[in-house]
């Protein structure tokens, strides 16, 4: 999916990203790439799989509510941000060429392009080392 260009834009590419963390017990990072599942789908965006209904996955619900709270919290900020920044990248370019400069013969045509800082990813917790399921009283 990476060599054609699709994957940032597939739901079947992180819904396999979903389920291969979730069955490694990296909960957070399997809820990260179902938060990017929900935002393509919500998005109209589909898999290029050719039986989609395949690919639905299990959905990692192995997180605390408040620590699923705190990774939508940075999800959304960290999306905010990206979006930012492509923006960014697509217009940058094309002041520089609108001025004939050429990346590829101008040494400094990248100098000025800043490159966002992102928010911290939250914290590892102990919550994040059990699950609810998981608890025996």
């Amino acid at each position: 999916m990476v060599p054609l260009g699709s994957a940032r834009e597939s739901t079947g590419f992180f819904e396999t990203i979903t389920e291969i963390n979730s069955a490694e017990g990296r909960h957070v990072f399997s809820y990260r790439a179902s938060l990017r599942v929900q935002e393509l789908s919500d998005a109209g965006r589909s898999s290029l799989h050719p039986h989609p209904r395949f690919l639905k996955l299990r959905r990692n619900r192995a997180l605390y509510p408040q620590r699923k709270e705190q990774i939508n919290d940075w999800y959304l900020e960290a999306r905010m941000i990206a979006n930012q920044h492509q923006e960014s990248r697509w217009a940058y370019p094309r002041k520089g060429l609108a001025k004939g400069r050429l990346p590829d013969i101008d040494p400094d045509f990248w100098k000025n392009q800043k490159e966002p800082k992102f928010p911290a990813l939250p914290g590892v917790s102990l919550l994040d080392f059990t699950s609810p399921e998981g608890i025996l009283m």
